[in-house]
C-alpha cells in the first residue's frame, strides 16, 4: 500500500483510479468501459490514456465541447 503524505495526495490518487475505471479499463460485465457504455469512445489506436488526454474538454452547461485554441 502506498503512503499517503497528505490528502491531498490520496485525493490525486484516487481521482487518477477514478479516470482508470471509467475510461481506460474494461468493467467485467459489459466487456467495455462505462465510458464506451455513454458513447465516449477511445479510438487513438490501443492507447486510451493518450486518446483521453487529447480529447477536448466539455461543457455540460452548453452540451459542447470547448475550442482549445
Amino acid at each position: 500500500m502506498r503512503a499517503m503524505k497528505s490528502e491531498r495526495t490520496a485525493k490525486a490518487l484516487m481521482n487518477g483510479y477514478r479516470i482508470y475505471y471509467n475510461f481506460i479499463r474494461p468493467h467485467m460485465a459489459l466487456n467495455h468501459t462505462p465510458a464506451e457504455e455513454a458513447n465516449i469512445n477511445l479510438t487513438l489506436g490501443t492507447n486510451k490514456w493518450l486518446s483521453l488526454i487529447r480529447k477536448p474538454p466539455y461543457n455540460k452547461a452548453t452540451n459542447t465541447f470547448i475550442d482549445k485554441a
